[in-house]
């Protein structure tokens, strides 16, 4: 599996580990790894070396360096390959994928949800008013949008309606759709099929 790393964010990381190219085993210890010897390629792109002008990449372990990522060096979206290649070490490379902010602070760091639309995936914005049998409108109410009559196929929502009983989902106008309503302490005839307008 690949490493997540935010978009435009400097990242330190472990590469290795480097062993002998003679006898594939031995760990290098003493390598001096520099800045033209840390070659990147951003989403599928040629190698070039990091952004990273003096890289303190020192060794930890049993072969394993430190090596650094600039916020340059990661500003690109999708996959991200470090290689490092060192005269009597054979070839080490880790591959990322870079995500953005959203993603990454959803997914790793545990401190943002992500986004996700359930407005609809139509071409046009499509907006509904909830009302009562009487014209009152409703606000609040849970609000999801099906293409067929018996609501196994949902394509938007669940959303709620403002305070004006409004509700704008992304549809495909003029496509019969079904529109279904829910809110405590109301009883809706649902669905309500209709033919999508643009706004």
């Amino acid at each position: 599996m690949r490493h997540i790393l935010k978009q435009s964010t400097a990242h330190t990381f472990r590469i290795g580990p480097f062993v002998d190219s003679t006898d594939g085993a031995t760990a290098e210890i003493a390598l001096v790894i520099a800045q033209a010897d840390i070659q990147i390629s951003k989403n599928g792109g040629g190698f070039s070396q990091t952004s990273a002008l003096a890289p303190v990449t020192t060794h930890d372990s049993d072969g394993w360096y430190q090596c650094p990522l600039t916020a340059t060096d990661t500003g690109t979206l999708g996959t991200l390959t470090v290689q490092v290649t060192m005269v009597g070490a054979l070839p080490v490379w880790q591959d990322f994928t870079v995500v953005t902010a959203n993603v990454y602070d959803s997914l790793v760091g545990g401190t943002d949800l992500l986004e996700v639309s359930m407005g609809g995936a139509g071409a046009d914005a499509v907006t509904l008013t909830i009302r009562t049998d009487a014209g009152v409108v409703i606000a609040d109410a849970d609000v999801w949008i099906t293409t067929d009559a018996a609501g196994a196929n949902v394509v938007a929502g669940t959303l709620q309606s403002d305070d004006v009983g409004e509700i704008t989902f992304m549809l495909d106008a003029g496509v019969t759709y079904y529109c279904w309503r829910q809110k405590a302490g109301m009883n809706f005839d649902n669905p309500h099929s209709f033919v999508a307008v643009a706004d």
